[in-house]
């Protein structure tokens, strides 16, 4: 979804592998930025085609990504419970298989989308710099989020290595991958041209949790010398994972009504502050009940989006629609020209609903490779990963949905995790000692996620069962909220 690299675009946000951890491709994009895409898609690729050859003389003793995961120790966290049929299935699920849980930065590298290989960090580091004041408050988190943090990656590919160069006859030369991969500069990605390029007005209306998530970052990164590692991980990515929810939905909102917008522009007038306030009004309506069916909201989602990212798409080169959206007055200008008579318009506006009437266009979408990965990100980002039953169990508490039953056709619906509550325990609490539920609810709605009744009683019973629940000094949930993440004296 192009539209000639408009900001209105969501390809980077979308077009992910789905078992990548929002935090490790963060945390990664917090240290590689003295380092070229290419140059890190050249080590990577390097790096996986060895891992994924067995027959490489070099690499003997056997090892592949496939050994890896037969190790318990470095069991993937979101592997499906169905066992592979064969060694087919085997081979293909191993590909798709981050190397662990707690090697976060591992992840980046065991991508099979080549094409795609960096978008996620991309777009999480975007995320930050959106909210941020200034270049240099987005430098100061980013480097505040991978202070002290050891390179997990840099770690594991030195460990094996060194394990097969005593194996095998792998030349010391091959070794320097180590240092390739190490990003040893540990400078955070710099996104200020794509930021300086980006009207701050437009940036505004289409990223309106921006500057919350912002805050959000950087007030996790001030209480994570007073945690584990892994639980700082666990909470940046239950962060990570609401706001690249709300911010991809909003944005595919967003593209919805611009959508719309134009087609009526050729009957209606629509001055500059009259698209603003559309937008505001969205802003106002966009956030997402905390019980919604997760399957229906995608699935409304996902068919608007598919229906404008085809029509804008339509436009030629010559046409420059992403000039035409790239700012409210600009906006403004292209619907005035479209309501003067605007033939190329038109003509494409024809076609679509020709291709509406023969049912042409409802096949295409309904087809669209995009569209379906569209809807695997939505669904995915907040689910909850699963893996197999047992003493593994269901690991992960950092989701923001979950299954409605244990039978197989249960929907999945929003949910908030214990992790997710005592996260906006803490950011509810602005360093105080306590705060109340409605501190959490309005945080929790300032990042698109607005606390319903079923979901204020199940956070009031994760934050009873975590013991943060102080006193409920009247009968309507009014109870206050100890501040899990307080600085001792």
């Amino acid at each position: 979804m192009i539209y000639k690299k408009s900001i209105f675009s969501i390809s980077p946000a979308v077009e992910v592998a789905y078992d990548l951890h929002l935090s490790a491709a963060l945390m990664r994009a917090c240290v590689s930025g003295q380092r070229s895409e290419a140059a890190l898609f050249r080590d990577a690729r390097e790096f996986r085609s060895k891992l994924l050859n067995d027959s490489n003389t070099d690499w003997k003793d056997g090892f592949s990504l496939q050994k890896i995961m037969e190790d318990k120790a470095l069991r993937a966290p979101f592997t499906g419970s169905r066992k592979p049929k064969n060694e087919a299935e085997i081979n293909a699920a191993a590909r798709h298989i981050p190397i662990s849980v707690n090697l976060a930065m591992v992840t980046d590298f065991v991508r099979t989308d080549s094409d795609k290989l960096w978008a996620v960090g991309d777009r999480m580091a975007l995320m930050v710099r959106r909210g941020a004041p200034d270049q240099a408050q987005y430098n100061r988190v980013m480097n505040a989020i991978s202070e002290d943090v050891g390179d997990c990656w840099a770690s594991f590919v030195n460990f094996k290595i060194n394990e097969l160069a005593t194996k095998s006859q792998l030349s010391l030369e091959d070794a320097n991958i180590v240092d390739r991969l190490t990003c040893r500069s540990r400078t955070p990605q710099n996104h200020e041209q794509t930021f300086t390029s980006e009207d701050s007005e437009l940036r505004a209306l289409l990223y309106p949790f921006a500057a919350e998530f912002f805050v959000s970052v950087d007030v996790l990164s001030k209480w994570k010398g007073r945690l584990l590692s892994s639980h700082f991980a666990s909470l940046l990515d239950s962060l990570l994972r609401l706001h690249a929810f709300s911010e991809v939905r909003y944005l595919a909102m967003a593209n919805s009504l611009l959508f719309d917008l134009a087609l009526s522009a050729d009957q209606q007038s629509y001055s500059e502050d009259d698209i603003r306030e559309k937008f505001k009004s969205l802003q106002q309506r966009c956030a997402l009940s905390s019980d919604a069916n997760l399957n229906e909201e995608i699935e409304s989602c996902a068919n608007l989006l598919e229906l404008a990212r085809f029509f804008f798409n339509s436009f030629d080169d010559d046409y420059n629609i992403g000039h035409k959206i790239s700012s409210v007055s600009n906006i403004a200008i292209w619907f005035s020209q479209i309501r003067s008579g605007d033939p190329i318009f038109n003509r494409i506006k024809n076609r679509l609903r020709s291709s509406f009437d023969n049912g042409t266009q409802a096949r295409k979408i309904k087809n669209s490779p995009a569209l379906k990965n569209f809807k695997e990100f939505l669904k995915y980002v907040v689910q909850q990963g699963m893996v197999e039953k047992g003493l593994d169990g269901e690991f992960d508490q950092s989701y923001w949905a979950k299954k409605s039953g244990n039978y197989r056709a249960a929907p999945w619906k929003m949910c908030i995790s214990p992790v997710g509550s005592l996260l906006f325990a803490g950011l509810a609490c602005r360093g105080l000692p306590s705060c109340t539920f409605s501190d959490i609810a309005m945080r929790m709605k300032q990042a698109g996620l607005a606390v319903s009744k079923s979901g204020k009683d199940q956070l009031q019973v994760n934050l009873k069962s975590l013991g943060l629940t102080i006193d409920s000094p009247d009968g309507v949930g009014g109870f206050l909220v100890s501040n899990p993440f307080k600085t001792t004296p």
